[in-house]
């Protein structure tokens, strides 16, 4: 009998199902309209979509999720009243994504956290009274919101960004190459935060930094297949999985090997090392503490960092 509802059910008949809590057949009925939701009429979504709103906590979740993937301002109203009243993590997400900007910048202190502080920012950047803490950011974050933004980030602004991301490549234990082919070079863009990073300058077209960033790889390529270390990888009887987690792991060993060692840094030396040729096999040498000092405080489109002073331009 229970295939038989779940398959052969009126639509109908199954929302008024779920929405009758004495029914006995909430859980058949929920399981079906959701199989089914992608495909029934919109009029019958949205009721369904109330429905969980007013029922348990995780058919409220679900229902967010589909609200905030599929933007619906009908359901402005009760998502704000479910705000009011239980500060639930599925509507800070559709919240911060959805409301206009008036709302969002009245809650701000509410929905401000870790998980929604990027999306906040994406919100906000225009908005006078917001600057953006790029020290709470990822360096992909950062590069997003550089695109998306359009902000004409300076070239400085950009590198210190790179740095952050290559140190954070490179520390990282379980991060490997995405796919690679044992007769290929390899390259920082087989890992897929360097190669995300890669696209958003080109986006920008700082085709400079693009282009010792290439200059930097292939110096490490050189020094990496000297390293007898790499010969033996290579010549190795070993899996293709095996062999993509010894590379990933050597790789960014002679990344961190490049990296710098201490905080002696100055924007300069930093500019000249990246933006200029003849001296890419010295990339990045100094430190990036020094680095995240040299460019600190507020520019003029609202990014902010540590010892910053108050800007009246909105970013």
């Amino acid at each position: 009998m229970n295939n038989e509802y779940n398959f052969n059910q009126p639509i109908r008949r199954l929302l008024r199902d779920f929405e009758d809590k004495k029914s006995g057949k909430v859980v058949e009925s929920r399981r079906e309209i959701r199989r089914r939701f992608d495909y029934i009429d919109r009029p019958q979504q949205v009721r369904f979509l109330k429905a969980c709103f007013q029922s348990c906590k995780s058919d409220r979740e679900w229902a967010y999720e589909e609200v905030t993937a599929h933007w619906d301002p009908k359901f402005k109203d009760i998502i704000a009243d479910l705000w009011r009243e239980s500060h639930e993590d599925g509507a800070r997400r559709c919240i911060v994504k959805h409301f206009p900007i008036e709302f969002v910048a009245q809650e701000i202190e509410s929905l401000d956290n870790k998980e929604t502080y990027y999306d906040l920012c994406l919100r906000l950047c225009y908005y006078g009274k917001f600057s953006i803490d790029k020290n709470r950011l990822t360096p992909l974050q950062v590069l997003s919101l550089y695109v998306k933004t359009g902000y004409e980030a300076s070239d400085a602004e950009i590198v210190a960004q790179v740095y952050r991301l290559l140190i954070t490549v490179a520390t990282d234990d379980y991060l490997l190459f995405e796919k690679i082919d044992r007769n290929a070079k390899l390259r920082c863009e087989d890992f897929s935060p360097c190669r995300k990073a890669f696209y958003f300058i080109m986006e920008m077209q700082r085709y400079s930094i693009l282009g010792q960033w290439r200059s930097w790889n292939i110096h490490l390529q050189h020094m990496l297949e000297s390293s007898s270390e790499y010969h033996t990888i290579k010549t190795s009887p070993i899996s293709d999985y095996e062999y993509r987690e010894q590379m990933s792991s050597l790789f960014k060993k002679y990344m961190i090997e490049y990296l710098p060692k201490d905080g002696a840094y100055d924007l300069d030396k930093i500019e000249t090392i990246l933006l200029c040729s003849g001296k890419n096999e010295y990339l990045m040498q100094y430190g990036e503490d020094s680095m995240e000092e040299s460019y600190g405080g507020i520019n003029t489109c609202g990014f902010i960092n540590s010892d910053s002073n108050d800007s009246d331009i909105p970013f």
